[in-house]
């Protein structure tokens, strides 16, 4: 179940999709709930748009190795 900071975040993301600092942070907030899976899928969102993000790069690798898929998050 989501907390009510990222229900609010998607929703905000509904208004402005393209948004990638709360993209960014969407991610963020998702990691510290230990929902790694979800996180990725954000980060990869904005690697879609911005694919040398250096913060959704991180971010990525970081989510990969708290799911231990050490070889990905190299």
């Amino acid at each position: 179940m989501e907390s009510e900071r990222i229900k609010n975040l998607r929703e905000a993301l509904q208004f402005s999709p393209g948004n990638i600092p709360l993209i960014m942070h969407l991610a963020s907030e998702l990691m510290n709930e230990g929902n790694e899976n979800a996180a990725l899928v954000e980060y990869k969102n904005i690697l879609e748009t911005d694919s040398n993000n250096v913060g959704a790069k991180f971010g990525m690798a970081k989510a990969h190795f708290g799911l231990e898929n050490y070889s990905t998050s190299a």
